[in-house]
């Protein structure tokens, strides 16, 4: 597994509309997502980092009454686990996915 930490891109914004479920659903229509055209040095969109997620869609997620913080949470491992899967959470953090002790 390789990690490309740092890489010049070119892309354009675009919206689309989304919801999210939790206690009750919310739907947004016009949310702004950030769609990359090229990168250098070329990497994988599937495996390296989150494509679409920008301030400006945070920042719509919240002016829209979505997420009531502008909070990102990402549990992820470097490995596959059907077990404890990724999960990228909007709006708040979960403390219970935190290591023991951090």
């Amino acid at each position: 597994m390789t990690h490309q930490l740092q890489a010049q891109v070119e892309g354009q914004y675009w919206s689309t509309a989304a919801c999210i479920k939790s206690d009750k659903q919310i739907c947004i229509h016009e949310l702004p997502v950030y769609a990359i055209n090229s990168a250098d040095p070329y990497f994988y969109s599937l495996g390296d980092g989150y494509l679409g997620l920008s301030p400006h869609m945070i920042n719509k997620m919240y002016d829209d009454g979505m997420i009531a913080k502008k909070h990102i949470g990402v549990h992820t491992h470097l490995y596959n686990s059907t077990e404890n899967p990724s999960v990228m959470r909007f709006g708040g953090i979960d403390p219970s996915l935190y290591p023991k002790g951090h």
